[in-house]
Protein backbone atom coordinates (compact mmCIF):
# COMPACT_ATOMS: atom_id res chain seq x y z
CA UNK A 1 0.00 0.00 0.00
CA UNK A 2 2.90 2.50 0.74
CA UNK A 3 4.71 1.61 -2.44
CA UNK A 4 1.77 2.22 -4.71
CA UNK A 5 0.59 5.44 -2.80
CA UNK A 6 4.33 6.54 -3.53
CA UNK A 7 4.34 5.48 -6.92
CA UNK A 8 1.46 7.10 -7.46
CA UNK A 9 2.53 10.64 -5.84
CA UNK A 10 5.90 9.97 -7.93
CA UNK A 11 3.79 9.86 -11.50
CA UNK A 12 1.48 12.83 -10.51
CA UNK A 13 4.80 14.92 -9.92
CA UNK A 14 6.36 14.56 -13.34
CA UNK A 15 3.25 15.00 -15.07
CA UNK A 16 2.39 17.75 -13.23
CA UNK A 17 6.04 19.61 -13.00
CA UNK A 18 7.78 17.47 -16.20
CA UNK A 19 11.12 17.16 -14.39
CA UNK A 20 13.05 14.35 -13.21
CA UNK A 21 14.36 16.24 -10.25
CA UNK A 22 11.12 16.12 -8.65
CA UNK A 23 11.17 12.83 -8.96
CA UNK A 24 14.71 12.44 -7.43
CA UNK A 25 14.03 14.80 -4.30
CA UNK A 26 10.78 12.64 -3.59
CA UNK A 27 12.05 10.01 -3.62
CA UNK A 28 15.14 10.34 -1.09
CA UNK A 29 12.19 11.73 1.27
CA UNK A 30 10.26 9.14 1.14
CA UNK A 31 12.61 6.58 1.78
CA UNK A 32 14.54 8.03 4.16
CA UNK A 33 12.56 6.93 7.30
CA UNK A 34 12.09 3.40 5.48
CA UNK A 35 16.12 3.30 5.45
CA UNK A 36 16.43 4.36 9.08
CA UNK A 37 13.99 1.97 10.51
CA UNK A 38 15.80 -0.83 8.95
CA UNK A 39 19.22 0.39 10.19
CA UNK A 40 17.44 -0.25 13.59
CA UNK A 41 15.82 -3.20 12.70
CA UNK A 42 19.26 -5.07 11.69
CA UNK A 43 20.80 -3.73 14.96
CA UNK A 44 17.73 -4.94 16.59
CA UNK A 45 18.06 -8.45 14.85
CA UNK A 46 21.75 -8.94 15.60
CA UNK A 47 21.08 -8.17 19.93
CA UNK A 48 17.76 -10.73 19.14
CA UNK A 49 20.15 -13.68 18.24
CA UNK A 50 22.79 -13.18 20.58
CA UNK A 51 20.49 -13.05 23.65
CA UNK A 52 18.65 -16.44 21.81
CA UNK A 53 21.82 -18.26 21.42
CA UNK A 54 23.16 -16.79 25.16
CA UNK A 55 25.93 -15.02 23.84
CA UNK A 56 28.77 -14.06 26.08
CA UNK A 57 29.06 -10.87 25.00
CA UNK A 58 25.89 -9.44 25.45
CA UNK A 59 25.05 -11.91 28.68
CA UNK A 60 27.99 -10.32 30.42
CA UNK A 61 26.93 -6.75 29.58
CA UNK A 62 24.06 -4.45 30.57
CA UNK A 63 21.10 -4.04 28.37
CA UNK A 64 21.68 -0.35 27.55
CA UNK A 65 21.52 3.07 29.12
CA UNK A 66 19.10 3.55 32.42
CA UNK A 67 17.04 5.84 30.16
CA UNK A 68 15.71 5.09 26.22
CA UNK A 69 15.92 7.71 23.57
CA UNK A 70 12.77 6.67 22.67
CA UNK A 71 11.03 7.43 25.37
CA UNK A 72 10.03 10.63 24.05
CA UNK A 73 7.07 8.98 22.04
CA UNK A 74 5.88 7.94 25.50
CA UNK A 75 5.95 11.49 27.22
CA UNK A 76 9.24 10.46 28.51
CA UNK A 77 7.13 8.71 31.13
CA UNK A 78 7.68 4.89 30.51
CA UNK A 79 5.87 1.86 31.90
CA UNK A 80 8.75 0.69 33.83
CA UNK A 81 11.44 3.22 34.35
CA UNK A 82 14.89 2.81 35.67
CA UNK A 83 14.97 3.76 39.59
CA UNK A 84 17.65 6.16 38.64
CA UNK A 85 15.78 7.79 36.28
CA UNK A 86 15.84 11.63 35.58
CA UNK A 87 12.35 13.90 36.07
CA UNK A 88 10.28 14.40 33.04
CA UNK A 89 11.43 18.08 33.10
CA UNK A 90 15.61 17.47 33.44
CA UNK A 91 15.07 15.20 29.95
CA UNK A 92 13.27 17.76 28.32
CA UNK A 93 15.58 20.91 29.40
CA UNK A 94 18.45 18.33 28.63
CA UNK A 95 17.30 17.70 25.08
CA UNK A 96 16.71 21.21 23.90
CA UNK A 97 20.16 21.83 25.73
CA UNK A 98 21.48 19.39 23.35
CA UNK A 99 20.22 20.46 19.87
CA UNK A 100 21.67 24.03 20.07
CA UNK A 101 24.67 23.57 22.46
CA UNK A 102 26.11 19.97 23.22
CA UNK A 103 29.15 21.09 25.12
CA UNK A 104 26.78 21.65 27.85
CA UNK A 105 25.41 18.32 28.57
CA UNK A 106 28.92 16.50 27.04
CA UNK A 107 30.58 17.84 29.31
CA UNK A 108 29.39 15.77 32.23
CA UNK A 109 29.96 12.41 30.28
CA UNK A 110 34.06 13.74 29.32
CA UNK A 111 34.27 13.53 32.95
CA UNK A 112 32.51 11.10 33.27
CA UNK A 113 34.56 8.76 30.50
CA UNK A 114 37.58 11.05 32.74
CA UNK A 115 39.00 12.44 29.98
CA UNK A 116 42.26 15.03 30.55
CA UNK A 117 40.75 17.40 29.24
CA UNK A 118 37.59 18.95 27.47
CA UNK A 119 38.54 19.09 24.28
CA UNK A 120 35.77 16.91 22.46
CA UNK A 121 33.12 18.67 23.89
CA UNK A 122 33.87 22.06 22.57
CA UNK A 123 35.19 20.20 19.06
CA UNK A 124 31.30 18.53 18.90
CA UNK A 125 29.91 21.83 19.83
CA UNK A 126 31.85 23.64 17.19
CA UNK A 127 31.38 21.18 13.92
CA UNK A 128 27.17 21.54 14.96
CA UNK A 129 26.93 25.14 14.87
CA UNK A 130 29.41 25.27 12.07
CA UNK A 131 26.27 22.75 10.48
CA UNK A 132 23.35 24.80 11.65
CA UNK A 133 25.24 27.96 10.16
CA UNK A 134 26.06 26.49 6.77
CA UNK A 135 22.41 25.59 6.42
CA UNK A 136 21.20 28.67 7.10
CA UNK A 137 23.88 30.11 4.55
CA UNK A 138 22.51 27.42 1.42
CA UNK A 139 20.95 29.87 -0.26
CA UNK A 140 23.64 32.84 -0.50
CA UNK A 141 26.83 30.61 -0.57
CA UNK A 142 27.93 28.18 -3.51
CA UNK A 143 28.95 24.62 -1.54
CA UNK A 144 27.71 25.47 2.10
CA UNK A 145 25.04 22.73 1.90
CA UNK A 146 27.39 20.26 1.22
CA UNK A 147 29.76 21.28 3.26
CA UNK A 148 27.48 21.93 6.10
CA UNK A 149 26.41 17.97 5.65
CA UNK A 150 30.73 17.09 6.40
CA UNK A 151 30.28 19.17 9.57
CA UNK A 152 27.52 16.85 10.40
CA UNK A 153 29.46 13.75 9.70
CA UNK A 154 32.32 15.51 11.87
CA UNK A 155 29.80 16.26 14.88
CA UNK A 156 28.12 12.62 14.99
CA UNK A 157 31.37 11.07 14.52
CA UNK A 158 32.93 13.19 17.93
CA UNK A 159 29.66 12.14 19.65
CA UNK A 160 29.94 8.45 18.48
CA UNK A 161 33.17 8.26 20.09
CA UNK A 162 32.22 9.79 23.05
CA UNK A 163 29.51 7.41 23.48
CA UNK A 164 31.48 4.14 22.66
CA UNK A 165 33.85 5.21 25.87
CA UNK A 166 30.85 5.99 28.10
CA UNK A 167 29.72 2.23 27.17
CA UNK A 168 32.92 1.07 27.63
CA UNK A 169 33.24 2.45 30.50
CA UNK A 170 29.87 1.34 32.01
CA UNK A 171 29.90 -2.12 30.51
CA UNK A 172 27.17 -1.16 28.16
CA UNK A 173 26.31 -3.97 25.31
CA UNK A 174 26.38 -2.07 21.81
CA UNK A 175 28.66 -1.19 19.36
CA UNK A 176 30.55 2.03 17.16
CA UNK A 177 28.01 1.60 14.44
CA UNK A 178 24.78 1.87 16.44
CA UNK A 179 26.21 4.54 18.46
CA UNK A 180 26.71 6.92 15.13
CA UNK A 181 23.07 5.78 13.62
CA UNK A 182 22.02 6.93 17.07
CA UNK A 183 23.97 10.24 16.82
CA UNK A 184 22.73 10.40 13.00
CA UNK A 185 19.49 10.10 13.39
CA UNK A 186 18.41 11.44 16.97
CA UNK A 187 21.56 13.46 18.30
CA UNK A 188 19.53 15.46 20.85
CA UNK A 189 18.24 12.51 22.34
CA UNK A 190 21.21 10.41 22.00
CA UNK A 191 23.33 13.10 23.72
CA UNK A 192 20.81 13.41 26.40
CA UNK A 193 20.86 9.71 27.25
CA UNK A 194 24.61 9.78 27.45
CA UNK A 195 24.28 12.84 29.74
CA UNK A 196 21.86 10.79 31.84
CA UNK A 197 23.35 7.80 32.48
CA UNK A 198 27.20 9.67 33.20
CA UNK A 199 24.95 11.62 35.85
CA UNK A 200 24.05 8.45 37.42
CA UNK A 201 27.92 8.05 38.85
CA UNK A 202 28.16 3.85 38.89
CA UNK A 203 24.55 3.05 39.63
CA UNK A 204 22.61 0.17 37.59
CA UNK A 205 19.62 0.35 35.98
Amino acid sequence: MYWACTEGALAHALVVNGGIRVIQGAAIVATFPYTMMICFMCVSLIRALKMDTNDEDITSSRKGFNTGMLDVLEGFKPESPPPHAPSVKERVKTTLISSVLSAIPLKSVAESCEYKTMILPIVATFFQWMWIILLCLTRTSDGAHSTAWAMYIFFVSVVTKMRKDLRDKRNIYGNAVEDFICGFTMYPFAIAQMNHESQTGDKLS
